[in-house]
């Protein structure tokens, strides 16, 4: 995956973390969130988990 990927995928779980108050899709896309961090982790040494957790909003 590129940096245009996570960029895109943050920009997606931004959008919804900010369009969906509710405390249970909140923790949900949190979850998620850091779901996709351990893979994209393995995927890619160099990926910035703190850099993509700023990007989506946490």
């Amino acid at each position: 995956m590129t940096k245009k990927d996570y960029i895109l995928i943050a920009d997606i779980l931004r959008y919804y973390k900010i369009n969906r108050p509710d405390n249970k899709q909140q923790e949900l896309i949190s979850q998620l969130s850091n779901d996709l961090c351990v893979e994209l982790e393995k995927d890619n040494p160099r990926f910035d988990r703190v850099k993509f957790e700023k990007a989506v909003g946490f």
